[in-house]
């Protein structure tokens, strides 16, 4: 998208024109995560006091007189008014973005920067700069989304999803929002795995056994299951792959599967190699089945298919869950219902700590990084690869693609060295010689932290056990 255009948008809210109308020629994801960025920006990139210091001293005057003369005005108004005989420069949102942050880092002048766009742009523009949110977040939300999905749908979800996953769905698969405590009435809906809460192992199995009587189940690929609907038709069965989101992903890896069941029935599963993994089975018709009894039913239905049953354990040792190399889950026993918790999950660590990319690669359906720890002041070393997997995959893609302009292959490609894009990684297990952190797992992108908080390489030497 072009800054001007996100600009007009941003002067119609001004002027009071109906939010549903001014976004109602914004039809792709990219579109829309640009507006929210700009719309709602994550930080101020200048406070008002440092923006108005510095205007004043490159008109040469004192900080006092221009607040006087500012009064009661926007100060992004204000510099406004410096731009009116400026013309655009075509430029894109993210151009406009990186132009701003240079701005904020005194590589531009306030004068020059305002000089260079019309009185339009320059609104948009410096209240990005000051972080000033043109809206909320859940007003964003209800009006990009239009006639896409009910406002009492998407409410539900605002409280349950990352801004950033609600509005990729709203662009690629809208009607995967649409499962709520009905779910049964329609079994094409995309129905999705239950939230889990962590479960730290120091809180001891007295809470689990209270929770679900001290049962658990091991779900291998770190719990990344996904959703397969199986839907009988006069022609056989239809298979339909979903992701935790809820929505559409290509066939899995799974075998072609070509059983008689009494269906509908949705698993929630891993495929590995030729085999499922099951580890629920949501009945569309028998709503009232708990989670002992779904996969009980299911297991019954199955002749020689290459299918495993996880069914629910009792905890022998807690001792050894918590040495476990896959995740361990405490599932909820009681019926399916979607807006309900799942249940709880075994973390080792809850340790989220920050890292700088050093490198990246692209794969088929992900990204692969390695990431880095500060060693002294400006040396980085690198500990740790991981994958990226769902919603972070398209968010670390547009990040690196502003921040930096990179494309992305399918070969290793080092971030510039300029460039310090941080991550947010949970660390398992951390083995100190060689310094490496085992299994990492990528949790978010953070386009609001820098270098100053890129985690140091004798934080993790001291600051953790060894692994």
């Amino acid at each position: 998208m072009r800054f001007a255009h996100a600009a007009r948008l941003h002067e119609n809210i001004i002027l009071g024109v109906n939010k549903n109308q001014v976004f109602s020629d914004v039809d792709s994801f990219k579109d829309a995560m640009e507006l929210y960025q700009l719309f709602i920006p994550s930080k101020p990139l200048l406070n008002k006091t440092t923006l108005v210091n510095r205007f004043a001293e490159e008109v040469g005057t004192y900080i006092d007189v221009v607040m006087d003369v500012l009064g009661e005005r926007k100060v992004w108004k204000a510099l406004a008014g410096e731009s009116n005989e400026g013309s655009p420069r075509n430029r894109s949102v993210s151009e406009m973005i990186m132009y701003a942050e240079s701005v904020a880092e005194g590589a531009i002048s306030i004068l020059d920067a305002a000089h260079t766009m019309d009185e339009v742009e320059a609104k948009l523009f410096w209240r990005f700069i000051m972080g000033e949110k043109v809206m909320t977040e859940t007003a964003f939300l209800l009006s990009v989304s239009g006639n896409k999905i009910s406002p009492q749908v998407l409410n539900r979800h605002i409280k349950r999803k990352p801004t950033y996953e609600l509005l990729e769905v709203l662009f690629t698969d809208p009607l995967s929002l649409d499962a709520g405590e009905l779910w049964y009435q329609d079994i094409d809906l995309a129905l999705i795995p239950r939230r889990f809460f962590p479960h730290i192992s120091t809180e001891g199995q007295n809470k689990i056994i209270n929770y679900n009587g001290g049962f658990y189940q091991r779900v291998l690929d770190k719990g990344s299951t996904k959703m397969l609907h199986i839907i009988n038709e006069p022609t056989g069965s239809r298979f339909v792959w979903r992701d935790r989101s809820g929505r559409l992903i290509p066939r899995g890896i799974a075998p072609k599967l070509s059983w008689s069941i009494n269906g509908p029935v949705i698993l929630e599963t891993v495929p590995v190699n030729d085999t499922l993994h099951v580890y629920d089975a949501i009945y569309p018709r028998y709503a009232h089945l708990k989670l002992d009894e779904r996969l009980k039913r299911f297991q019954e239905s199955l002749t020689d298919e290459p299918i495993i049953v996880h069914h629910p354990v009792l905890i022998d040792h807690w001792g050894s869950l918590a040495h476990d190399d896959d995740m361990i889950r405490f599932p909820n026993n009681n019926p399916y219902n979607p807006t309900e918790e799942g249940g709880y999950t075994l973390m080792k660590s809850l340790a989220r700590k920050p890292f700088r990319i050093h490198s990246v690669k692209k794969n088929e359906d992900s990204i692969s990084i390695k990431v880095c720890a500060l060693d002294g002041i400006d040396d980085f070393v690198v500990v740790g690869e991981m994958e990226t997997f769902g919603d972070l995959t398209g968010q670390l893609a547009f990040t690196i693609n502003r921040r930096t302009g990179m494309v992305l292959h399918n070969q290793w490609q080092e971030v510039p060295s300029e460039q310090c894009i941080v991550v947010e990684v949970v660390t398992p297990t951390i083995i100190k010689n060689p310094l490496v952190i085992v299994d990492p797992l990528l949790v978010a992108v953070r386009d609001d932290l820098g270098m100053n908080d890129v985690l140091q390489v004798v934080d993790i030497m001291f600051g953790e056990d060894d692994g």
